[in-house]
């Protein structure tokens, strides 16, 4: 039989192979007409959006309007700025960093890159500084854009949006959102949560555009960690302070209209608060750090604010990246559901997980998976959520947080594709929507767990509290790769690049029971063998890019002998 030397062969044969499916008969299929359902659209992250900050991902380019980048300035004004407003915690570090300044100051404004060589060309040490330093810093050196009337903002142009896959998940949003109000029989409206973001008022205006949508009302909701605490205290007057602890400096200068927005919502008080929530239809929170989400969730104490349960409760829930893992929680019939916060699979083979708060975002140390003991928002109870997942080969990594925790299943969202569920008192459904697929993790051991993958078009189904492939997904026949096989080698660098779905979707093209790999980490080999047994259900879909669904794959790794 010949040999596939080319992985990217099978991804070509599917892609030429691709049936459409119009959103419109995606959503005719799954969102049924139930009083009080309930729809979650949970998204991998990457939904790149054409955005005049996101050019990018824009099929034209040309005649994009809006706000480019941030910009940074280094001049005299700044640095006065900077030493009269300097940390008193910081004061011996200060004479060092404001004399590195000076020497690079300039009335040219510049990008965040851009100012950063600069200043690690005068100061090695500018990597050491702490957070807080590091961004009181970088945000009293950014630009104000605009005049006195406006603030220059980034522009969303969706119409634009060069994925096919995001034009999908977005029009998702907004068929879901409709079908919603007319079934709760009010107005239909979306609340925008940017919380995820160490600057929540930067974020806020590519969220409130990609949300708008004809007959909705589409609002960014103040709802950040400072004001959570400002309002629960009724301190509104220490915004600015609170602000400064959550690593967020000087943004009444930047964006002064949203620092408006967050105080007149405090000053309206909590029983406002949660009343905009409950008459919300849907709710989306942000991609970033699904630790700072959680904390306009829950007080410092563990317990929930008053308006969590409203959020939990609404009737459409979004979210994307860490907005997606931060929905893990509650608990199910194997105990509490973590939410995880940080960590890689190269990571978990050595360091296994531990209860531990998300590291740095700047300074990213190699270490075990860490996760948050007492979970997230908790509305997605079925297991613990993970994002950027086959494209971060983070199958290892849920793998061991999930056996850690004794939960039974994990799941793992691609990039540019959504898991979309819907519950409700007369039954619950799923399906999956975007460029790749939904994996599911199901430990059997410490270093053995079941793989499935369910790509981009197929229905699930909930059994025995957990979601897998629905019974009647259709077979298509593919004989000129079915009479191939797979070479026999190991398969390199397992953990990089896509290369576990790669190869995944290999064996069940060419109907390979058993393949073998390995990765190189820390100066150690490990072993993974992938066997297709008498549990593994493979079927290619045809649907989409990664067209096969792969059920129960068995794969076990140990270190090299």
């Amino acid at each position: 039989m010949t040999m596939i030397k080319d992985l990217g062969a099978i991804r070509a044969f599917s892609t030429h192979n691709r049936l459409f499916y119009p959103v419109f008969f995606f959503i005719s299929l799954f969102v049924l007409p139930l009083a009080h359902a309930q729809t979650h659209i949970l998204i991998g992250g990457a939904l790149h959006t054409c955005s005049s900050l996101g050019a990018k991902h824009c099929l034209d380019k040309t005649n994009l309007q809006g706000k480019r980048s941030n910009l940074y300035q280094l001049d005299t004004q700044a640095i006065d700025r900077l030493e009269k407003h300097w940390p008193e915690q910081y004061q011996p570090q200060k004479a060092r960093i404001i004399k590195a300044l000076k020497a690079i100051t300039s009335e040219q404004k510049m990008s965040r890159q851009g100012l950063l060589d600069k200043w690690h060309a005068v100061d090695e040490q500018v990597a050491l500084i702490t957070d807080e330093l590091y961004y009181f810093i970088l945000d009293n050196l950014e630009v104000y854009q605009g005049d006195k009337r406006q603030r220059l903002v980034e522009r969303v142009d969706k119409t634009r949006t060069r994925s096919q896959a995001a034009k999908d998940i977005v029009a998702f949003i907004e068929k879901a959102t409709l079908v919603a109000a007319q079934q709760q029989k009010q107005p239909a409206k979306i609340l925008a949560i940017t919380a995820s973001s160490r600057d929540p008022y930067e974020s806020a205006d590519f969220y409130e555009q990609l949300l708008q949508f004809d007959g909705v009302e589409t609002q960014w909701l103040a709802l950040t960690p400072a004001l959570a605490q400002a309002i629960t205290e009724n301190r509104c007057e220490a915004l600015p302070a609170l602000r400064a602890q959550a690593l967020s400096f000087a943004r009444s200068r930047i964006y002064p209209e949203r620092i408006a927005q967050e105080h007149a919502l405090c000053e309206a008080g909590v029983a406002s608060l949660v009343e905009k929530i409950q008459s919300a239809t849907a709710v989306m929170f942000n991609g970033g750090d699904q630790s700072l989400t959680r904390k306009i969730l829950f007080a410092d104490d563990g317990a929930p604010y008053p308006w969590t349960a409203a959020l939990k409760a609404r009737p459409v829930i979004v979210g994307t990246s860490a907005g997606t893992a931060v929905q893990s929680g509650g608990s199910n019939e194997h105990g509490a559901v973590a939410m995880i916060t940080s960590g890689d699979s190269i990571g978990a083979l050595n360091a296994g997980a531990k209860p531990h708060s998300a590291p740095s975002a700047r300074v990213q140390q190699r270490g075990g998976v860490t996760y948050e003991q007492e979970g997230g928002l908790g509305s997605f109870t079925y297991g613990v959520l993970d994002t950027h997942f086959s494209e971060r080969n983070r199958s290892v990594r849920l793998h061991t947080l999930v056996q850690h925790i004794g939960q039974h299943h994990g799941y793992g969202v691609d990039e540019t594709t959504a898991l979309v569920t819907l519950s409700s008192a007369s039954g619950s459904g799923a399906a999956v929507l975007g460029a790749a697929g939904v994996v599911k993790i199901t430990p059997t051991a410490e270093n053995a767990f079941r793989y499935s993958f369910y790509p981009a078009g197929v229905r699930l189904k909930l059994n025995d509290g957990h979601w897998q492939l629905a019974e009647n997904t259709e077979q298509v026949s593919s004989p000129q790769l079915a009479n191939q096989a797979l070479p026999d080698i190991r398969f390199n660098d397992i953990m990089y690049d896509a290369k576990l779905r790669s190869l995944t979707q290999a064996m069940c093209m060419t109907n390979t029971k058993k393949a073998l790999a390995q990765q190189f980490a820390d100066g150690q080999y490990w072993h993974f063998a992938l066997t297709a047994d008498e549990q593994t259900r493979m079927v290619n879909t045809a649907i989409s890019n990664n067209a096969c669904a792969v059920e129960n794959l068995l794969i076990t790794f140990s270190k090299a002998q």
